[in-house]
């Protein structure tokens, strides 16, 4: 079971390219904080949420993990919703952690929860794509997703 934030599923939706990470993972889930910002998408217009919420679950916090939810809420200013409550879905049930945001990844990283970003993601995948179709999707999520991915050569290689 993997835990998904925003940034990276959503860069994956508008790349069209949810299905590899079902491929790599088997079940995605996102957090309810996370459905809300994609439904927030949605509704501006966005269709690449569509096929995100067709092919993840959201997984609910328990009382305990909601508890732990509102204290980071508190007490860490640089943390979004969506990805403290993914850390803590993480951290209760011993999952990995899915995100780009160098915060989260750092919080990640001081209470123990294993996390993947995107480039490590890309480097995973190079195990079920070929070099092509990682080549295409790489630069699908640049362009759609209008980011720049510094380690693609090596990556490609």
């Amino acid at each position: 079971m993997t835990v998904c934030d925003t940034d990276i599923v959503s860069a994956f939706g508008k790349a069209n390219a949810i299905s590899p990470l079902i491929r790599l993972f088997r079940r995605l889930y996102i957090p309810p904080s996370v459905y809300h910002e994609l439904m927030r998408a949605k509704y501006i217009g966005y269709d690449f949420v569509d096929v995100i919420l067709d092919k993840t679950e959201i997984l609910m916090l328990n009382p305990t993990e909601f508890e732990e939810f509102r204290r980071i809420l508190e007490n860490e200013k640089s943390l979004h919703e969506g990805e403290i409550q993914g850390i803590v879905l993480c951290k209760y049930r011993g999952e990995v952690f899915l995100t780009n945001d160098k915060e989260a990844k750092k919080y990640c990283d001081g209470i123990g929860v294993e996390h993947l970003d995107l480039e490590e993601i890309l480097r995973a995948l190079r195990r079920l794509l070929s070099k092509d179709e990682l080549k295409t999707l790489i630069e699908e999520l640049e362009v759609k997703d209008r980011i720049i991915i510094k380690a693609k050569d090596e990556i490609l290689t």
